[in-house]
Parts: structure tokens; C-alpha cells; sequence
């Protein structure tokens, strides 16, 4: 697995592994590392850091605990003289029995069992007794009212529809729980209310989160045309459906159950390149697809975009699991030019950047010119930008923060099929 900062890159790298012999090579954008799922937006630094931050893991942990928006709270239903109530407080306590077991949409199959025990629990009447609890079972499976309860209770989630619920304010403030701020929950809403259903490539990462907190949805066994197949120490539903599923579906399913595994561990080698700019987030996607791989990670700390580096070093020792790391001082700068990189490296000592800086190799005979104190940004981006496009062959090449973007673009009337944005 090649994981690059964006598809430009990405298009590059596929064109010159296959002259190096490289050919079973998954290359993946950080907006793409999740199958089925490409993004290429970014969002906003200030969104961005907040969507990157560890603190995040904790917030989807809370949100994939939550009961689904708009889920049933109770259920009752009368049975030989007993009256039999799934209130809030027993429902609580079914659901955290299931959540102790695993992920949850691996608890489908358990729901229906878990729920009828409680209710058969509340059975006192001789008649209800003498039916036994296989009857009960049966009595209750048969029952359309408490077939859908269930269903509806304990739905399969995807990780999409769960971080579409923190759309809702309120609900983003009760699983944030300390770990954001107002301000950050309100860069939150903001930019998921905004952007519709299009995901960015912040948002990535944490699908990638919920997908494992929640788990995939168990497929049917051989058996999932019996409702129920024996289990130790309770039942096993197999799959759930309401009624009106029933009814009018021609398969009698709900729903197809997607298959593959959460667990991506599937690749011999993981290299990321550009690894200085991963936020916590994505060192935790990209780790979740290398557990037993050996890795090679390229990067300088020194060019890092993300603004907490002692958070991110943490997220890619997580990532690494404590794997031996081997350290190589890249000695030989082929990219660009001795007076470009002596420039650089005169800035990062001026700053005190703690770079590692390897040799330029190649010299052009020109120097960079530096203008300072300038009034009109705007004016003097276009003078420059025009004067260099009348005496250069090639591209030219504009580098500005990414809140800049589209003021620069603007400035220079760019159409938006006139140029590539390298992030």
C-alpha cells in the first residue's frame, strides 16, 4: 500500500512504479484510503485541525454508543396475563449487555434473544410459565408488533448515516462532552450542514473510525431462512425484518448485508510518503491497514502542516505499534535547485526550524527574488505570475496557504480546467 497526500501526486507515482518492477501496488490518496470511498476536498484549516484531532477518536467512541435518532424508547405487549414492558431503564441495561460484547452491528444477530429474555424474565403468571420458554420464543418472533420494536431499536448503522447525526447540534454537544469546544462544534456543524452529502478528505478518516467502532454488518448464515438456530445460553436470531419488509419485499429481506471485513490488515508493506502532514486521524486509518506490515515512512517534520506534532508523533507510534524504527538521513536533494534550497535553508535557520537538510545537486545560475513590504497582494501576484508565463517554458507553479486558494484563483481570473491544485 503507497498512501500520497493527493491524487495529483498519486497519478504521478502510478506512472513511474511500473518502470521500477513494482506492479502489486494499492496507491491511495488520503481521500481515498477507505474502499468505496474518494474524497477530494479539503475543508478549512481551522475545520481541518479540529476534524484531525485525536480527540475525535473519543467523540465517534461516544457517537457509536448512542441509541440511532428517532429510535423507539419503549415497548410493551400483554401475554397470558402478564403485562410485559421494555421501558427505558431495562432497555439500558440490554443495551449495554450487548455493546460488552463487541461491535455493534455485530450484536444483530443477539438483539431479538437479548430483548425476549428480558421480557421472559417478567413472565410471573402460571399460564405464561406452563407455556415454557421455547414457546415464549416463538410466540414472541411471531409477534409483528415486537418484530419491528426490534428492527427499529437496533437497526444495522453505517458509518455514513452515523457521522450524518452530528449534523444535529445538540447531539454533536452531548457526545463531545468536554473533548471540543463551542467553538470547534460550531466549525463542525458548520462545515458538515454546508458540504451536503460530499465527504472531504478530513471527513475520511473518521468514517474510516466509525466503521470499525460500529463493524460490519453480519451477513445471513446457510441457516437465515430458520429465524432462530440454538445457541449456547440464549438465542441467535439470524436476521430481523418488520413486517412491512415482510410483505412487500420479494426476498423477505430488509436488507443485503455488505461482506468483507473491517479489519484491512491485508498488505505485506505500507509506505507514506509526505508523512510529516498525516493529522492523528489519519495515522490511525492508515494504521488500522498495516498492523503486521513492515512500513517505510518518508516525511520532514520540518515542513509538517499539522499544528500539534507531539499529537501527531503519538497517533504514528500508535500506528507502528511499537515496531523497531530504523532512521535514514535522505543526504541528496534531486527536486529543486541549489538556490531555491540554500533560500529555504537560510529561512529555516533564521525561524528555527530543527531541519534535516540534505544537499541540492543541480544549479540554475538564478536566484529567488524576495518582495517584502508590498501594498497591493493582489497586483503584485498578477505583475509577477504574468512576467514569469512571458519568459518561461512550462508550468508555473503558485504556492499559497490553503485558505488562499480561491482568493489567488480569483486574482488571476483562473478557469477552474486552467489548473491542478497540489495540496
Amino acid at each position: 500500500l503507497v498512501v500520497g497526500p493527493s491524487g495529483v501526486f498519486m497519478r504521478y507515482i502510478e506512472r513511474v512504479l511500473p518502470s521500477l518492477g513494482e506492479t502489486a501496488v494499492a496507491l491511495r490518496s488520503l481521500g481515498e484510503v477507505v474502499d468505496g470511498v474518494r474524497a477530494e476536498r479539503h475543508d478549512e484549516p481551522t475545520v481541518a485541525e479540529v476534524k484531525g484531532s485525536a480527540r475525535m477518536a473519543d467523540v465517534l467512541a461516544r457517537l457509536s454508543r448512542r441509541q440511532a435518532p428517532g429510535s423507539p424508547e419503549e415497548f410493551s405487549v400483554y401475554y397470558y396475563d402478564n403485562r410485559l414492558r421494555l421501558d427505558r431503564g431495562t432497555l439500558g441495561r440490554v443495551r449495554r449487555q450487548l455493546m460488552g460484547q463487541g461491535h455493534r452491528n455485530r450484536q444483530l444477530s443477539r438483539v431479538a434473544g437479548a430483548l425476549i429474555e428480558a421480557m421472559w424474565r417478567q413472565v410471573r403468571s402460571d399460564r405464561g410459565r406452563e407455556r415454557g420458554r421455547p414457546q415464549f420464543v416463538d410466540d414472541m418472533l411471531s409477534n409483528d408488533a415486537f418484530v419491528d420494536f426490534a428492527a427499529a431499536w437496533w437497526p444495522p448503522l453505517s458509518a455514513h448515516d452515523v457521522l450524518a447525526w452530528l449534523r444535529d447540534p445538540e447531539l454533536l454537544a452531548s457526545v463531545a462532552n468536554g473533548s471540543l469546544s463551542e467553538e470547534e462544534q460550531r466549525l463542525l456543524v458548520k462545515s458538515w450542514s454546508s458540504s451536503g452529502a460530499a465527504l472531504s478528505i478530513e471527513d475520511v478518516p473518521l468514517l474510516d473510525e466509525l466503521r470499525y467502532l460500529l463493524g460490519d454488518v453480519p451477513a445471513p448464515t446457510e441457516e437465515a431462512d430458520d429465524l432462530l438456530t440454538a445457541a449456547e445460553g440464549g438465542i441467535d436470531l439470524v436476521e430481523l425484518t418488520t413486517a412491512s419488509d415482510r410483505e412487500y419485499a420479494p426476498s423477505g429481506r430488509a436488507w443485503a448485508p455488505p461482506t468483507g471485513s473491517i479489519e484491512d490488515d491485508a498488505f505485506a508493506h505500507v509506505l507514506v510518503d509526505e508523512a510529516q502532514d498525516l493529522s492523528p486521524m489519519q495515522w490511525r486509518m492508515v494504521g488500522r491497514r498495516g498492523r503486521t506490515a513492515t512500513w517505510t515512512v518518508v516525511g520532514d517534520p520540518a515542513q509538517s502542516s499539522w499544528p500539534v506534532r507531539a499529537e501527531a508523533d503519538a497517533a504514528r507510534a500508535a500506528a507502528l505499534e511499537k515496531k523497531v524504527v530504523h532512521a535514514f538521513h535522505l543526504s541528496t536533494n534531486y527536486r529543486n535547485s541549489a538556490e531555491i534550497y540554500a533560500h529555504a535553508a537560510a529561512y529555516a535557520e533564521r525561524v528555527g526550524l530543527d531541519a534535516d537538510l540534505p544537499t541540492a545537486v543541480r544549479s540554475t545560475g538564478v536566484d529567488p527574488v524576495v518582495l517584502t513590504g508590498v501594498d497591493d497582494l493582489q497586483a503584485a501576484t498578477r505583475e509577477v505570475v504574468t512576467d514569469l508565463a512571458s519568459r518561461v517554458d512550462g508550468t508555473v507553479g503558485i504556492v499559497v496557504p490553503s485558505a488562499r486558494h480561491s482568493d489567488v484563483n480569483r486574482w488571476l481570473g483562473l478557469a477552474p480546467d486552467t489548473f491542478e491544485v497540489f495540496r
